[in-house]
């Protein structure tokens, strides 16, 4: 018996150990990754770790993005787009006048469009020199691989370029089954073996509408393509209106949408049935009404949940509650959000066990928002385990003075980065970069002035990816970005 008690006084001691060293990791253990961030034009990397400062480029930066495995910074300079390796520095490449890019998977190519149009690649085994993949398509989609880049043309079709062959590859699609738009989402399966697109349907349908006028609005379709066959199979059609592709289930059995009755984009701007379908077929689950953002819909790390914003209203502030589901759309659970508080914008942590958020009081959009003269919204930093417990906030402003609009993860997992936009007179004030641990405390100033000289990250009507449209939106992803892990 007594040397029971001695065995259960040592394990007594030692899952406290355990807990003190796991407690004093979380609290004292050094942030990890590098950070990029534009102020005054100009473009710098600091080391979290280290704290060092590298300034990468100098005057007119107005947007970067780090290659998906960390090596390079392709950034936007005078409306040129540029690309640096990273973090030995060196030749910049020049690669031209653009709008839009993107980089393919594994950082060895990059797509973009020039202000005018026109699809243009660079990289493969033409790596110094630019190809143009299409004279009118606005935009590319690259596979899971970064080898072939999905296209389409109104009217034309839908075209793959492979990166291999050097030359775009026939028109798959033909006319009888064209996509919506040339800035039509497509996307990839996980495994590169279908591609889901919207194509509209031939005959209008008839509209009743006011005054006994009638409207006509064209029925549309999501379907997904067999890229190597070019054979296509309906999912789900919209009589009379449209679809907007959110993405795959993870896993690639399924789809996630949303529908807009009427093609009506004055509708959708006040939120619009989101779904989740399996690729199977069957009837697709509604999720809940949403606004037609993507920012507003986060996949845990491992795929297995999503957490998404719910709640209609074109006002991004008013009336969104934050829930998690599964990919089938199963498992509904309320994770924050009541009628009196909102929650947008979920960020998963590098484990998946928390999601951190911004949340504020729920209330119509004011074009003056986070400036002394609307008395700021005072948005502020919580987190939450997947769970709805132990939900907390990390950080506040103090009302008047301004507000968190932009949060994530560091990789080790016990920090986070946040801006802050201080509030002016009569406008939004100067925004600030924050390095703290996810208790909200040791906190650095990183930058000051974000965004000055470059555009200031807040949009008051905004459009978001892919195609939405609505009051209140904030985003600062194209001024800060995390360095992904190499």
């Amino acid at each position: 018996m007594q040397r029971f008690s001695h065995w259960a006084a040592f394990l007594a001691v030692l899952v406290l150990a355990a807990f003190l060293f796991s407690f004093l990791v979380a609290r004292y253990a050094k942030a990890t990754g590098t950070v990029a961030f534009v102020v005054g034009g100009n473009l710098y990397a600091r080391n979290l770790a280290t704290g060092s400062l590298q300034t990468v480029a100098k005057g007119g930066v107005t947007y970067l993005s780090w290659s998906p495995n960390g090596s390079a910074l392709a950034y936007l300079q005078g409306g040129v787009l540029k690309a640096i390796p990273y973090p030995a520095g060196g030749l910049v490449r020049r690669l031209g006048p653009a709008a839009w890019f993107r980089w393919a998977p594994g950082g060895k190519a990059i797509a973009y469009a020039g202000p005018r149009g026109g699809l243009m690649v660079t990289g493969g085994s033409r790596l110094n020199r630019s190809t143009q993949v299409s004279r009118h398509a606005l935009r590319g989609y690259w596979s899971p691989g970064g080898k072939r880049l999905a296209f389409s043309v109104p009217g034309r079709g839908l075209g793959i370029y492979d990166l291999s062959n050097l030359a775009p590859t026939p028109t798959i699609v033909g006319p009888r089954f064209f996509p919506v738009a040339a800035s039509t989402q497509l996307c990839w399966s996980p495994a590169g073996k279908g591609i889901a697109f919207v194509k509209r349907l031939p005959h209008p349908r008839p509209i009743p509408g006011a005054g006994g006028k009638t409207y006509y609005s064209y029925s549309h379709a999501l379907t997904v393509l067999d890229p190597a066959t070019g054979r296509t199979r309906v999912l789900f059609s919209v009589p009379g209106g449209g679809v907007v592709p959110y993405g795959w289930w993870p896993n690639g059995q399924g789809l996630i949408f949303w529908t807009i009755p009427q093609n009506s984009m004055s509708l959708a701007a006040d939120g619009e049935g989101l779904y989740s379908m399996p690729l199977a077929g069957g009837r697709p689950r509604l999720l809940g009404t949403s606004l037609v953002n993507s920012d507003f819909l986060a996949w845990s790390p491992k795929g297995n949940l999503l957490a998404v914003v719910l709640g209609g209203s074109r006002d991004a502030p008013l009336g969104k509650n934050l829930d998690l589901f599964r990919p089938d759309g199963t498992g509904r659970r309320l994770l924050a959000g009541t009628k009196t508080v909102s929650a947008l914008y979920p960020v998963w942590s590098s484990g998946g066990q928390e999601i951190a958020y911004l949340s504020m009081p729920s209330g119509p959009y004011d074009p003056r928002q986070f400036s002394t003269a609307s008395g700021s919204f005072n948005w502020s930093v919580w987190k939450v385990g997947t769970s709805g417990k132990g939900r907390t906030r990390v950080a506040a402003v103090p009302s008047g003075i301004g507000s968190y609009q932009w949060t994530r993860f560091t990789p080790d997992g016990h920090h986070m980065l946040v801006v802050d936009r201080l509030a002016g007179p009569n406008q939004p004030g100067p925004a600030q970069l924050f390095l703290m641990d996810t208790n909200g405390e040791h906190v650095i100033l990183l930058a000051q002035g974000l965004g000055a000289g470059s555009g200031s990250g807040f949009q008051g009507l905004a459009t978001g990816d892919p195609n939405g449209l609505f009051y209140g939106q904030v985003d600062w992803s194209s001024l800060v970005a995390l360095r992904p892990a190499s």
